[in-house]
C-alpha cells in the first residue's frame, strides 16, 4: 500500500475558469495548511470538521497566489 502525500490536477487540461486540484495522503493537511490563509487569517485546514468548504487563498510568504475553495472530506 503506497503511504505517499501526492498533489495532482484533477481538471481536464483545457481552458476553463476553475482548476481541481486534489491532496491526498498522510501529510495531506500539513500541505494544505502551509499552502492555505482563510479569508480572516485564523482558520486552519487542519482544524476543520470533515465535509465542509472553505473560501480563502493559496498564499507563498506573504503573497495572495489565488482565490481558492477547499473541500474536506
Amino acid at each position: 500500500m503506497n503511504h505517499d502525500t501526492i498533489a495532482a490536477i484533477s481538471t481536464g487540461m483545457t481552458p476553463s475558469g476553475i482548476g481541481i486540484i486534489r491532496i491526498s495522503g498522510p501529510d495531506a493537511f500539513l500541505v494544505a495548511d502551509r499552502l492555505y490563509q482563510s479569508k480572516n487569517k485564523k482558520k486552519k485546514i487542519s482544524e476543520q470538521p470533515s465535509h465542509t468548504v472553505h473560501y480563502g487563498y493559496i498564499v507563498e510568504n506573504v503573497k495572495i497566489l489565488d482565490e481558492v475553495l477547499v473541500s474536506i472530506f
